[in-house]
């Protein structure tokens, strides 16, 4: 799926402000891949997606017109998922997945305060987030009526905000 700034129009309050149409964009693919390692006995499992995202962002302050913009947030996705299934035999089975994310965003502006107050782009921020989780279980039959599922999970969060050019060093690697 993609999407770019030719395809879309100015929005209202940029057209109102006289401002520049920001050089927006929404692209996202991927691919998933799977099948049997032994017949009947092991399955795998992956995909893996990729969204880029330039989203405008209205800064309208009308006692300072000198400081209304219209910049773009910039968000860059990386999800991915590899799963392996076992069937031990007819009463046991296994399986592990680990699924990560990651999805840094540059360029974001927060109003802050209640009521939320406009900010200018000088008080934008970055964000780095990346989200893991691992997780394996057993499934065994006990009997006819009888079974029982043993599962452990391992999940992480590691996410900072920080001022503009913080993730400068990890920018080019996550574009395409």
């Amino acid at each position: 799926f993609v999407q770019d700034a030719s395809l879309t129009e100015k929005n209202y309050f940029t057209e109102k402000n006289d401002l520049e149409k920001p050089d927006t964009k929404f692209q996202q693919y991927g691919f998933t891949l799977g099948g049997p390692v032994i017949k009947d006995k092991a399955h795998f499992f992956v995909s893996l997606e990729r969204v880029i995202e330039d989203l405008a962002q209205d800064i309208a302050i009308p006692s300072r017109p000198d400081l209304n913009a219209a910049p773009v947030r910039e968000t860059r996705v990386w999800n991915t998922l590899v799963r392996f299934d076992h069937q031990i035999n007819k009463d046991h089975s296994w399986s592990v997945r680990w699924l990560r994310e990651t999805s840094p965003q540059y360029n974001q502006i927060i109003p802050s305060g209640n009521p939320a107050l406009p900010v200018t782009q000088a008080a934008s921020r970055e964000e780095d987030d990346l989200d893991q989780t691992l997780a394996f279980s057993l499934n065994s039959v006990l009997g006819n009526t009888r079974v029982n599922t043993l599962r452990f999970a391992f999940t992480q969060e590691d996410v900072s905000f920080a001022t503009p050019a913080f993730n400068a060093n990890g920018r080019h690697q996550d574009q395409l």
